[in-house]
């Protein structure tokens, strides 16, 4: 055995191992995952909205996107108030401005809607409406909607216009109509605290209009504005007394009226010319004219056409300018008359 030679087992070589790999957590990476995909989504949203309003906005491209209830109902509003106003810039230039001046009232209409009556670009419009139209019975709505309170601080140096304009189109109306625009804006007038173009517009009235039931509340009110020795009032008062008096004339008509209608049908044409010698002294009205043609009707049935013919003949003369007053009488009757549910048994 040579010295090399030894009883001592040769040591065992160490093995290298190499380090083992960290482990990341499973729940970590779920949730970077999600915030990326959350970012992803995120901005993909924010495009399309941009998208979708840049659509509108050009108002040229068909919209066929799916929309909630809500956000359907805005883009429809939306292209409404596109294309009235559309339509409203290509129709002011025409010659005929009818078809402006009706897209005028419906863009207004849409946005006293929606908006607001007092939205500024409503007044921009009604102010276009009387700019193009001017006196013109088509402006009339415009300039009613211009003395809208929330807009006075404004508009009111231009209200004597407004009234002006009012007055000239009340005036072309004649008795068409025109005594209620006058009342109408005298009663504005004196809402806005214009006393001095209320003044003129109840004038105006007195100047055009008997003192009837429609007109009789604003004669009494100039009659109170008026001085005392002002020589209108007093032919003013004269008027309203001599309407008075016819009033209460229709008054005691219509009661001896509502006595001969029971009769009428019973009675021969004799008797009928007798109960209508009954009726108050005073000129033909309603009542006494609703009594004669009754009374005509008996005679043809009776074969007296010859007074039925001259009776006809007078009935003609009847102008019927109390007819009004006379309706509103026997309105007032009715009403009167009529039981109130308070009263009734169950």
């Amino acid at each position: 055995m040579s010295d090399l030679d030894t009883d001592v087992a040769p040591p065992r070589a160490t093995p290298i191992v190499a380090p083992a790999a960290r482990r990341r957590p499973i729940g970590l990476m779920l949730t970077g995952l999600v915030a990326a995909s959350a970012v992803l989504w995120s901005d993909h949203l924010i495009r399309a909205r941009q998208d979708l309003v840049s659509t509108i906005v050009a108002k040229n491209t068909p919209i066929f996107m799916p929309f909630s209830e809500v956000m359907s109902t805005k883009v429809e509003k939306k292209t409404t108030f596109n294309r009235l106003y559309d339509r409203l810039y290509q129709t002011r230039p025409a010659p005929d401005h009818t078809a402006f001046i009706k897209t005028s009232y419906e863009l207004g209409d849409f946005i006293n809607h929606e908006l607001g009556e007092a939205d500024p670009r409503r007044q921009a419009i009604m102010l276009d409406v009387v700019a193009v139209a001017g006196d013109q019975r088509m402006a009339a709505d415009a300039y009613w909607a211009l003395f809208l309170p929330d807009w006075q601080t404004k508009l009111q140096p231009q209200y004597p216009q407004y009234a002006a304009a009012l007055t000239k189109i009340a005036r072309d109306e004649n008795n068409k109509g025109g005594n209620g625009i006058l009342v109408q804006l005298a009663g504005v007038l004196r809402e806005r605290n214009q006393p001095t173009l209320e003044l003129q517009a109840l004038r105006a009235l007195h100047e055009t209009a008997p003192v009837t039931v429609a007109t009789a509340p604003a004669m009494e009110r100039l009659r109170d504005v008026l001085p005392p020795q002002d020589p209108e009032r007093v032919k003013l008062e004269t008027d309203i007394a001599a309407y008075q008096a016819r009033r209460d004339q229709l008054a005691a008509s219509m009661t001896w009226y509502q006595e001969f209608a029971t009769k009428q049908s019973k009675l021969p044409s004799a008797q009928l010319l007798t109960l209508r010698q009954t009726a108050p002294k005073g000129d033909l009205n309603a009542f006494t004219a609703a009594a004669d043609a009754a009374l005509i009707n008996a005679y043809v049935k009776d074969g007296r056409l010859k007074d039925a013919m001259d009776l006809r003949a007078q009935l003609a003369q009847y102008d019927a300018s109390d007819f009004e007053d006379s309706m509103m009488l026997a309105t007032e009757a009715s009403t009167a008359a009529t039981p109130t549910a308070k009263g009734k048994s169950p």
